[in-house]
């Protein structure tokens, strides 16, 4: 006789429970994946800037924020990892751009084309009013 308590399982139980293990985590990586390609779908697609005729519309994907055309000082691209671009508005703040940013991989044309990008939004900046002298601010901090 053995040591007791001891625990008997037949064959096809172990192999059930195995199988249920898979199944579960099928079933998790199925909603993880359906959450995600949802999220694509209905999120991601949407990242980048829109402008029209009142300004600019920066979609990230935590929200949406836009900024007029008068409160738009320019666009920045840094020239430092993470590569991304922001918008500097007059008051001095900082909004980030999302998707316009260049990549680590095939780093040197996506930092070309994420500098072409940054330039056709400051021709619209320039165009709607933006890239004002800054002769008046220095007076101001004097006053």
């Amino acid at each position: 006789m053995g040591q007791l308590p001891a625990t008997f399982r037949a064959r096809m139980a172990r192999t059930l429970m195995v199988y249920s293990i898979f199944a579960v985590g099928a079933a998790v990586d199925l909603l993880l994946g359906g959450g995600l390609i949802l999220y694509g779908v209905t999120v991601a697609r949407r990242i980048g800037v829109v402008a029209d005729s009142d300004g600019v519309v920066l979609h990230g994907p935590f929200g949406s924020r836009r900024v007029a055309w008068r409160e738009a000082d320019r666009f920045v691209l840094a020239s430092s990892y993470p590569w991304r671009v922001s918008l500097r508005k007059w008051d001095g703040s900082w909004v980030k751009a999302w998707g316009l940013g260049a990549s680590g991989i095939r780093h040197g044309k996506t930092m070309e084309e994420s500098q072409q990008l940054v330039e056709a939004l400051n021709n619209l900046v320039h165009q709607h009013g933006g890239f004002r002298p800054r002769t008046i601010e220095p007076i101001r901090q004097l006053l």
